[in-house]
């Protein structure tokens, strides 16, 4: 079987999901091209998927704004937003004070260049204001936001697929 018909016979599996052939591909790749093991791991995807509300995450100041910025300038964590309901009051207040991620521009072969400033993470006290469910929705945020739309925006910038971030 070519690739385009493993392709199309996962998406099949599928019919409500918005795959494209790049993700689907990527699954294929993990999975050494097994289609039972792909399915299997898109499924796990797609629940955690919802588990973790991803389709609905919300970013700060509009949706098109973070990327826009984030490849062009630094912007630290603009895809967290504090704001949103059930961020406990402790955790805003910290948060800002983290360091945190920001986007420095694009490689010259348009992928984002992100730098983590973890030395200026104070992690006991972050470990004494915030739960560990926070710190893991903050994480899984942050990826959503990086291989999500800040590289379709890196994509959408260069005129061809960018899907990694090295």
């Amino acid at each position: 079987m070519i690739a385009s018909e493993k392709i199309q016979a996962i998406r099949n599996n599928f019919p409500s999901e918005k795959l494209d052939d790049a993700t689907i591909s990527r699954f294929l790749i993990a999975r050494n091209n097994d289609i039972q093991k792909t399915t299997d791991m898109i499924n796990n995807y797609l629940v955690f998927k919802k588990a973790y509300n991803i389709d609905n995450i919300r970013y700060p100041n509009g949706i098109d704004v973070p990327f826009t910025i984030s490849v062009r300038k630094f912007a630290t964590d603009a895809n967290y937003d504090v704001n949103a309901v059930g961020v406990k009051e402790e955790f805003k207040r910290f948060y800002p004070a983290t360091g945190g991620m920001g986007v420095h521009g694009v490689d010259k072969h348009g992928h984002p260049i992100l730098i983590e400033l973890m030395g200026k993470y104070n992690v006991k006290k972050m470990a004494e204001l915030c739960e560990a469910e926070d710190l893991k929705q903050l994480c899984i945020l942050n990826n959503e936001f990086i291989f999500g739309p800040l590289v379709q925006e890196c994509s959408r910038m260069h005129g061809r697929r960018i899907e990694k971030v090295p």
